[in-house]
């Protein structure tokens, strides 16, 4: 998955699945997180949803409030492309309730990136400005450049939004960023 290889790391996770009860209930939750993730990539939405739903499950049960945030981030993301919008800000909004009660500073950063992406793709501007301006503050303090391109992607979408070509300087840094130091999904 970290190598960008999203089909081959899902064929992996389903060969698992039918053993995951022989995991302890963290990896479990993980597993179902990891697979979540894989079948976003695969565009398989609504299953992504669904196991997410589970993973989140999962981590509530277990008091994990750093990983049930970063579960709730991603889940927000797969919700949004099933096109259900209103509910995919409900769970990211959820998200940086919890990642702000979770004192993870680089946790934080990545909810507050991905509800900020939300706010820049869905017209609210203003927001999206001023949470993405905080998720990079953070992201910095963290050292988390990763966040930081992620960050002047959707901030490049808002200045493009709002001001036309201007926008393009950001997602150009964002792009070169990403390409330099191998992001794929960025």
């Amino acid at each position: 998955s970290e190598a960008g290889s999203h089909r081959q790391s899902l064929t992996l996770l389903e060969a698992v699945l039918p053993y995951a009860d022989r995991l302890d209930a963290l990896q479990r939750a993980r597993l179902l997180d990891d697979y979540a993730w894989e079948l976003y990539n695969a565009h398989r939405f609504e299953d992504a949803v669904l196991a997410a739903q589970e993973a989140v499950r999962r981590y509530e049960q277990l008091g994990e409030q750093v990983m049930l945030g970063e579960a709730l981030v991603r889940q927000s993301r797969h919700i949004y492309m099933t096109g259900r919008t209103d509910e995919a800000e409900r769970a990211i909004e959820r998200a940086v309730r919890v990642l702000e009660h979770a004192d993870s500073a680089p946790a934080l950063a990545y909810g507050l990136t991905y509800q900020g992406a939300i706010f820049a793709l869905t017209g609210q501007l203003d927001a999206a400005t001023a949470t993405l301006d905080r998720a990079r503050a953070l992201a910095a303090e963290t050292e988390r450049p990763d966040l930081d391109a992620l960050c002047l992607n959707y901030l490049g979408v808002v200045q493009a939004d709002q001001s036309g070509p201007v926008g393009l300087t950001a997602l150009r840094v964002s792009l070169r960023l990403a390409q330099r130091d191998g992001w794929h999904e960025y």
